[in-house]
């Protein structure tokens, strides 16, 4: 459980907005490193809790980029947070875990942003629906 993982899900992020204008423009040693680090965390033990997401995140932008990723974790994590849905937009962090910030913060913002990436207009309108409902 390393605290990277979590600036690697922004980078990632960061990297897949503005592909064309940075990462497609990186020399293929520069883009061989930068997957080579975010590579560095698939496979890696996360809390039980909003931090399955970062690894969703960093591992769909090496899926979109061609690097290696395993599709059982972004699928895991995707189906892991559903668990944790309480209704009426709202999502414990973590199994039997109270209500907190994060519900608002990275159970919404970043499932959406990984239907973004992934393109996956169905999930993506289930998030939007579920944020629509959040107070």
């Amino acid at each position: 459980m390393a605290q990277p993982l979590v600036e690697a899900a922004s980078i990632a992020l960061a990297l897949h907005e503005t592909r064309p204008w940075i990462f497609d423009r990186l020399s293929p040693e520069q883009r061989e490193r930068v997957v080579s680090w975010l590579a560095g965390f698939i496979g890696r033990r996360t809390p039980d809790n909003n931090w399955v997401l970062f690894q969703v995140i960093v591992e769909q932008f090496l899926a979109e980029v061609g690097g290696p990723y395993e599709p059982d974790e972004i699928t895991g994590g995707l189906e892991r947070i559903e668990e944790w849905y309480a209704g009426d937009g709202w999502y414990t962090d973590g199994k039997g875990k109270n209500f907190d910030y994060y519900c608002g913060w990275a159970l919404h913002l970043y499932p959406s942003l990984w239907a973004r990436m992934a393109g996956d207009t169905a999930r993506a309108e289930r998030y939007a629906g579920r944020l629509r409902l959040f107070p």
